[in-house]
């Protein structure tokens, strides 16, 4: 549903209901098990990559570096992080805070 030319908002609102899914996920699954460990790491690594969609670096980041405290795989959160920076960089150098750029009749 996602298009480069127009706005996300109504994408980002059709998404929170998922988003609060994968937050509960982080405080449901509290224990040091693998499984569990495995179950947060999931939660925080798609959350990292819907803010990265979003156009959410800030979020991305802290997902990243979320992932990265779980202590499962952090080479991924490292790349979260990296993903957000660079987006972040991109954003603060065109003076832009979105990739979607909607076309206006």
């Amino acid at each position: 549903q996602m298009k480069a030319n127009e706005p996300i908002d109504k994408l980002t609102a059709d998404l929170q209901p998922l988003i609060e899914y994968f937050e509960s996920l982080k405080t449901k699954y509290t224990e040091d098990n693998k499984g569990s460990k495995k179950i947060r790491y999931s939660a925080y690594y798609n959350l990292g990559k819907i803010y990265l969609y979003l156009d959410q670096p800030e979020k991305a980041i802290k997902e990243g570096e979320g992932l990265i405290a779980n202590d499962y795989d952090k080479g991924d959160g490292k790349d979260l992080v990296k993903a957000g920076n660079k987006l972040l960089e991109n954003f603060n150098k065109l003076q832009l805070r979105t990739r979607h750029n909607p076309i206006f009749n």
